[in-house]
């Protein structure tokens, strides 16, 4: 019998449960995520979001029973130099690589489901200065990451996988990194703002609640 998605990811032990420590890291990833949740909406595109759980960002879709998973590791740098394959791979202190620990998204969900894993990059890979799928990664590069695998308790380079530049810049440009995002993807002020609205009315109306209980105690 096929189980539900959710209910695989929330059975599933968490890798990592604590947050970003660096607040600069940690928004980027929020602004990152943030335009692709815009991204997304403007395409009316049926989807979950979900924040440190698992990775740094899940996507899942369709919203009412999810069969498909997206997880998004986000890794930044100060430096505008390419980013390394020896970095993704490397295994401090004998524990998993950045490789190894996307990889392990695979485990533990059910093959019925479609699961894919993104890497983003706030600057450029040394093998591509743009997106670009597993299987389109040259032998050299492909061959380096499948020789580290066994780590991860596999075999083979999942095609599902994706490494991806995040289109924000440099990461001493987070407090400002969501406007050239908004203005490629705007419009209008207009619908910037009822889009704002409309992403944020949850988080609104949590807080308004919070604020009303707090004054009646």
């Amino acid at each position: 019998m096929q189980k539900n998605l959710l209910k695989e990811l929330f059975e599933k032990p968490q890798r990592e449960t604590a947050g970003a420590d660096i607040s600069s890291r940690f928004d980027y990833q929020r602004n990152w995520a943030f335009c692709e949740m815009l991204r997304r909406h403007m395409v009316n595109a049926d989807y979950l979001v979900a924040f440190e759980f698992h990775d740094d960002t899940v996507f899942l879709s369709p919203g009412a029973a999810p069969t498909n998973a997206e997880f998004f590791q986000v890794k930044t740098s100060k430096s505008a130099n390419a980013r390394k394959l020896a970095d993704l791979t490397a295994r401090p202190r004998k524990s998993n690589s950045i490789l190894g620990k996307m990889f392990l998204n695979f485990s533990g969900i059910c093959s019925v489901h479609y699961v894919q894993v993104i890497l983003v990059s706030n600057v450029a890979f040394e093998f591509s200065d743009k997106a670009i799928s597993a299987k389109d990664l040259s032998s050299k590069y492909r061959d380096q990451i499948t020789a580290r695998l066994t780590f991860a308790s596999m075999s083979s380079l999942p095609a599902t996988t994706k490494l991806s530049t995040g289109k924000l810049g440099p990461m001493r440009s987070a407090a400002t990194c969501p406007g050239p995002c908004l203005h490629s993807i705007l419009p209008s002020f207009t619908q910037w703002q009822s889009l704002i609205r409309q992403l944020l009315a949850p988080w609104y109306s949590i807080l308004l609640f919070s604020r009303n209980r707090t004054r009646t105690t």
